[in-house]
């Protein structure tokens, strides 16, 4: 816990900080969430991906620690997507099923998802922040028993599928936003922001911010979600959200990122060139005429323009 907070207050009863995913209580039982096919809809099946040795012995790591906290089950389902392991800053593998066939026949969910600009725009005025992440977020919510099949993976050693909402699902973004908003519809733009999983508390004084983290925690405990300890930010008067380093005098763009879209190598193909418009856009707010400087590389993006870049 930050300095500016009680020393006590990590073990006040409603406070809903894990470190891991073993607890028996882990899963939001109450939760859940339907998985709508499109009329017609076949099963998708693939074939799993080859892997190293050393991607195998990971997928079993991960697949036992899963199997163990009640996240995924043995499968028997027409359904089979393919696993993918993403290598992730700190050197260690993300879990990833390759959902692009099954997203295809998903039903849309069209919930509005939340504009990180429009969110940054209520933070005037406050002084203290805190980051809260939710441990595995997706995780939390539950899947109808009828729908677990629906994410069904094979791995070189197993067929297996979901209990709670994978990532890598279209519609999971948009499921979890409007379980957030509701769980927080009291206190949304009056002291607490959420984007997806990640949630900001704001506050002009550091009593009043105290006082406001015992709302979410209660919050939290109320519908049994758990947050990250080792992932939050506590009491602050600076920190990264969403891309976006903000503090007392507003938000700001970070600085990596910015590297990151000076250091972009220049697009040779059209999907190159949405990768760099969509990294750049993000950043839109802070550019001052963005559309007449990117109109040049819209032009290019529409369908009926044959791509060429010129220097």
């Amino acid at each position: 816990m930050d300095r500016h907070i009680p020393s006590n207050f990590d073990r006040e009863p409603n406070t809903p900080l894990v470190d891991t995913g073993s607890s028996s209580n882990f899963l939001a039982k109450h939760v859940v969430t339907k998985l709508g096919l499109l009329p017609n809809a076949k099963p998708v099946t693939k074939k799993p991906y080859r892997y190293y040795p050393e991607q195998k012995d990971e997928i079993e790591k991960q697949v036992t620690q899963m199997l163990q906290q009640g996240i995924i089950q043995s499968s028997v389902s027409p359904f089979a997507s393919s696993v993918l392991l993403v290598k992730k800053k700190d050197g260690t593998w993300r879990f990833c099923v390759d959902y692009r066939g099954l997203n295809e026949i998903i039903v849309k969910n069209k919930y509005p998802m939340s504009e990180v600009e429009e969110l940054l725009d209520e933070l005037a005025g406050a002084q203290w922040f805190t980051k809260l992440d939710l441990r595995s977020g997706y995780h939390q919510i539950r899947l109808v028993e009828q729908d677990e099949a629906k994410t069904a993976f094979r791995t070189h050693q197993g067929h297996y599928e979901f209990k709670v909402m994978p990532f890598g699902l279209t519609n999971a973004p948009a499921t979890f936003q409007r379980l957030m908003n509701t769980i927080f519809s009291a206190v949304i733009r009056k002291f607490v922001l959420v984007f997806v999983d990640d949630i900001l508390i704001y506050s002009k004084s550091l009593e009043e911010h105290v006082d406001h983290l015992r709302t979410v925690f209660q919050l939290l405990q109320q519908h049994g979600l758990f947050v990250k300890a080792n992932k939050c930010s506590f009491a602050q008067q600076h920190l990264d959200y969403s891309g976006h380093i903000i503090g007392v005098h507003g938000a700001s763009t970070d600085p990596e990122k910015v590297m990151t879209v000076q250091h972009w190598p220049t697009p040779r193909n059209l999907k190159q060139l949405r990768g760099f418009h969509g990294l750049a856009g993000y950043y839109r707010k802070f550019i001052k005429g963005y559309g007449v400087l990117t109109k040049p590389l819209t032009g290019l993006l529409k369908k009926e323009v044959k791509y060429k870049w010129k220097r």
